[in-house]
C-alpha cells in the first residue's frame, strides 16, 4: 500500500431510533479521497484504487443516479418491533 485517506460521515437522527446517511456524503467523500490519493503520486505508480466501507446499504437512485433518500444504516431502529416478532416466530433449535 503506497498511500491511504479516510473521510467521515455525518449521521443524522432525524427521529429517536432512526439512523441515516446522505449518500453524495458517501460519493463526495470518495470523489475526494481518491482525488487526495492521486494528488500525492505519481499517475505512473497507480495500479489500484480500493474504496470500502463498514457495510453495504441500499440507496435507491431515480434515472440520473441521484439518491431518492437518506440511506437507512446499520445504527437504525425503526423495524425493531418487526424483528422481534420476526425472531420470535423460530425456535432456538430453528434457529
Amino acid at each position: 500500500m503506497v498511500s491511504t485517506h479516510r473521510t467521515a460521515y455525518p449521521i443524522h437522527r432525524p427521529r429517536p431510533g432512526w439512523a441515516e446517511q446522505d449518500p453524495m456524503d458517501w460519493w463526495n467523500g470518495c470523489v475526494a479521497g481518491i482525488r487526495n490519493v492521486l494528488s500525492r503520486q505519481s499517475m505512473a505508480q497507480v495500479r489500484s484504487v480500493g474504496v470500502v466501507s463498514q457495510v453495504n446499504t441500499h440507496v435507491f437512485v431515480d434515472a440520473d443516479r441521484i439518491p431518492l433518500a437518506p440511506a437507512i444504516i446499520w445504527q437504525d431502529q425503526r423495524c425493531a418491533d418487526v424483528a422481534r416478532e420476526l425472531d420470535a416466530r423460530f425456535t432456538t433449535a430453528d434457529k
